[in-house]
């Protein structure tokens, strides 16, 4: 399905409105939650490559053009925009404050889950899968195209 440019998502307005709320809720947990209930990361996903903020910090700068890139070389669906918006705010909301404070806050906890997130962690979660899964149906209806153009060849119609 092809969709017209103005029901495309417009990816950097929603990676900017997700950077501006992931920052806006640091913010308030940082000013309303007891000092226990944060976790200054210096590393990435819990925990990983402690100490190396600067690093995460470059790496993510270094995905910002890419995630953009993409948008203008992928042909995604509408899963696929918003996953890419979403991942992009993401990785934008938590480069901000690596380079900013050289680390990142978690605040969210959930029972039965031994880690922290912030925000910015689940916007980049949610935008991997539904990335993963615009990539996904896409390769199945190109698989389902050359199916059918094999059947057409096949039976000696043009």
């Amino acid at each position: 399905m092809t969709t017209t440019r103005l029901s495309r998502v417009p990816v950097p307005a929603v990676a900017g409105a997700v950077a501006l709320l992931d920052q806006l809720a640091k913010a308030l947990a940082i000013r309303l939650l007891p000092a226990s209930g944060l976790v200054y990361n210096t590393g990435a996903a819990f925990g990983f490559l402690s100490g190396h903020a600067w690093a995460l910090a470059a790496a993510g700068l270094a995905a910002i053009p890419l995630l953009l890139g993409m948008d203008r070389l992928w042909q995604f669906g509408q899963a696929g925009r918003w996953g890419l918006a979403l991942a992009l705010g993401g990785a934008v909301g938590n480069t901000l404050d690596r380079l900013l404070s050289g680390r990142v806050v978690d605040f969210i906890t959930v029972p039965g889950y031994p880690f922290q997130f912030n925000l910015a962690d689940v916007a980049i979660r949610l935008g991997a899968m539904l990335l993963l899964f615009d990539i996904i149906r896409h390769a199945k209806s190109e698989q389902a195209a050359g199916r059918a153009k094999l059947q057409t060849v096949r039976s000696g119609s043009p």
